[in-house]
């Protein structure tokens, strides 16, 4: 009775395991094929982040220009406060040192708006560049036939003919030769830095 038994279980797995299909099981990953690309480099070198550098120096300098002319200003002002401040009477001179506190606020303010408004234009060129850094590598990955890009940082120990950083540049540079950067209105930078003074 006993071997009846285990003869109908055994008979009954091999059924149930015959009956699977080859879909069932899962099918086998593909070998790896690993290409490396330092990111870094190729973000640094590419002709577009270049561009987008040299842009923003100019605008810098500009802007450094503009801030001698207000500091030169400032500097005059509070002179001649300083001048007033003993033949004035003390109403008076008081209004005008609110005053001058004002314009020295407005300055400042003007500042940090183009401080922003600096940083915005490059994060956003940068992320522009980025994006497409990610489609000139999955163009060099496809050419070289690898299924997986990894960043140079992440790995410890690598063959050089494993690096690919040298053929998405070359890529970049021909799919974005440059990148527009776009400054941001201040009217809507400091209707930002407001908001987040609330």
């Amino acid at each position: 009775m006993k071997t009846l038994t285990s003869l109908l279980l055994t008979s009954a797995v091999l059924i149930s395991a015959s009956s699977l299909s080859a879909t069932d099981t899962p099918a086998a990953l593909p070998q790896p094929k690993i290409a490396v690309v330092d990111v870094q480099a190729i973000l640094d070198k590419s002709t577009a982040t270049q561009g987008v550098k040299a842009e923003i120096e100019k605008r810098r300098a500009e802007i450094q220009k503009e801030m001698s002319t207000y500091e030169t200003e400032l500097r005059g002002k509070d002179q001649e406060l300083a001048k007033q401040q003993k033949t004035l009477p003390e109403k008076e001179f008081s209004q005008k040192r609110q005053d001058f506190e004002k314009r020295v606020a407005e300055v400042q303010m003007k500042l940090e708006v183009l401080k922003v408004q600096l940083e915005q234009a490059f994060d956003t060129a940068r992320q522009d560049v980025y994006q497409a850094f990610l489609k000139s590598s999955d163009k060099v990955k496809q050419d070289v036939g690898a299924n997986i890009v990894l960043y140079k940082e992440q790995v410890v120990l690598a063959d050089p003919s494993y690096d690919v950083t040298e053929k998405v540049l070359a890529t970049l540079n021909k799919d974005l030769p440059s990148v527009k950067v776009k400054f941001m209105a201040t009217a809507e930078i400091e209707k930002q830095l407001k908001s987040q003074t609330k």
